[in-house]
């Protein structure tokens, strides 16, 4: 290659990779928006499914490690809000139900997921 050639070609490279910084940038805003707006661990599960495909990219991978932690304490919180409408919502034939399950042995939580609309 010419030297000409290869001055192109560093050019031609510096630009792409500006480019991809400055779209790089761009997605990393948006989805630090869609995150930071989700109200509940579907949300967030919803918009990391948008942008899953790009995490591979480093820039991305840094924004999302930004939000496992809050992710983990929605889950706790909506785990405790299913745990206390199964345990508080229980009809005289999920009781039933349940007596049947732990003759089984299956666990008692089981019946009451099952149960629930």
């Amino acid at each position: 290659m010419t030297k000409e050639g290869s001055d192109y070609w560093d050019r031609a490279e510096r630009t792409y990779n500006q480019k991809i910084d400055n779209v790089e940038s761009q997605i990393t805003t948006i989805l630090k928006t869609k995150l930071s707006q989700a109200k509940n661990a579907n949300e967030m599960f919803r918009v990391f499914h948008i942008f899953n495909a790009l995490f591979t990219r480093p820039k991305i991978k840094g924004a999302i490690q930004e939000y496992q932690i809050e992710l983990l304490r929605k889950v706790e919180k909506d785990i405790e809000v299913l745990r206390d409408k199964l345990l508080n919502n229980q009809t005289s034939e999920q009781h039933h139900s349940t007596m049947w399950n732990k003759i089984r042995g299956f666990p008692a939580i089981s019946n009451k997921i099952l149960w629930t609309e």
